[in-house]
């Protein structure tokens, strides 16, 4: 194991051991807290209804770190957004580590209208959404995007990174 393996493996587990939210992973395109209020209430209607191509606007990020070669590891955050460690440890990753040999690509924020409403599955599990999925779903778009990077054929490992909670007592 060399030190920047090393390196990658104590940041995930340190930032596994944060109780509170110290980064959260941000959409590239920045948005004002009234502005994230107007945007999320466009996407479900007072019907109930779904409009998913205003949930477009809330897209992912895809952050490549590192040689650009055929031997890349994709690190996945947020696909629930009620587990902070899961998008902390991606946002980590991508903003405070240098990639010193090998390629990462990194989504530190997949379901990004989770994290928003810091639910689990505001238009279902999005974990149960990958072998089958109708069109008409609101995440469809996301979730083939992700697909997408996912059989790259220059992707050689995924780490799909959650968070747990109700395991740790304190003595």
């Amino acid at each position: 194991m060399n030190l920047g393996t090393f390196k990658l493996y104590k940041a995930i587990i340190v930032s596994f051991s944060l109780s509170s939210t110290l980064l959260f992973a941000q959409n590239t395109q920045t948005m004002k807290n009234n502005e994230t209020s107007s945007k999320v209430s466009t996407i479900v209607d007072k019907k109930g209804n779904v409009d998913s191509k205003n949930l477009d606007e809330f897209g992912f990020d895809l952050i490549k770190k590192g040689d650009d070669n055929n031997n890349t590891l994709l690190i996945v955050g947020a696909i629930q957004g009620d587990e902070p460690g899961g998008f902390m440890v991606a946002s980590l990753l991508s903003t405070h580590y240098q990639i010193e040999k090998g390629s990462v690509w990194i989504v530190p924020n997949l379901n990004f209208y989770s994290i928003i409403k810091s639910g689990r599955a505001p238009f279902g599990d999005m974990n149960r959404k990958f072998a089958d999925l109708p069109i008409n779903d609101p995440e469809y778009n996301i979730v083939e995007r992700i697909k997408e990077y996912i059989v790259d054929p220059s992707v050689k490992l995924i780490v799909n990174l959650h968070d747990g909670s109700g395991y740790y007592r304190p003595m």
